[in-house]
């Protein structure tokens, strides 16, 4: 069970929270084509926000005992499964974050990408951290994309700087 399959195309998560799911992203099963991903801003597992104890509605939820919170650590565990045996360009899969994972795991601009060792090493299978400068795979330099948002001029983000909706 994931929250997001995504193949040729992609999602924007904003001020957002995920419990009770294997993994948030995954790729959905098709034939060959174009992978995209997802771009994340102000998200994160439920209760890695120090204000989600104080939300009502979060509260509620973290109370009812119906659902398992991911316990706060240095990666997070269920964050994507890219097994798929059916991943034409895994150069164009990918996840970013734009300021990290609540107030448990600040990070600022990261980016995960296709791992083609199978070796899960915190984020899920398949899934690797980006070191260094991300080379910005959500943004294709050929044209705009709805990631850019209304009113933003999206050639500045084509250059991978930081993008922190307004």
């Amino acid at each position: 069970q994931a929250a997001f399959r995504y193949y040729d195309g992609g999602f924007l998560l904003r001020n957002s929270r995920w419990v009770g799911v294997d993994y948030l992203a995954e790729i959905r099963e098709a034939s060959g084509g174009n992978s995209n991903g997802l771009q994340m801003t102000s998200s994160a597992p439920l209760g890695w926000f120090d204000s989600d104890y104080q939300d009502e509605m979060y509260q509620w939820l973290i109370g009812s005992g119906r659902v398992e919170l991911l316990p706060r650590s240095s990666t997070v565990t269920n964050l994507a499964d890219w097994r798929s045996n059916n991943i034409d360009r895994p150069e164009n899969v990918h996840l970013i974050t734009t300021n990290g994972f609540g107030d448990h795991l600040p990070s600022g601009f990261r980016q995960f990408v296709y791992a083609s060792s199978s070796e899960d090493v915190g984020w899920g299978p398949h899934v690797r951290m980006e070191v260094g400068q991300p080379q910005c795979r959500l943004w294709y330099k050929c044209g705009y994309t709805i990631w850019c948002g209304t009113d933003v001029d999206c050639s500045a983000f084509f250059d991978c700087r930081d993008f922190l909706p307004r």
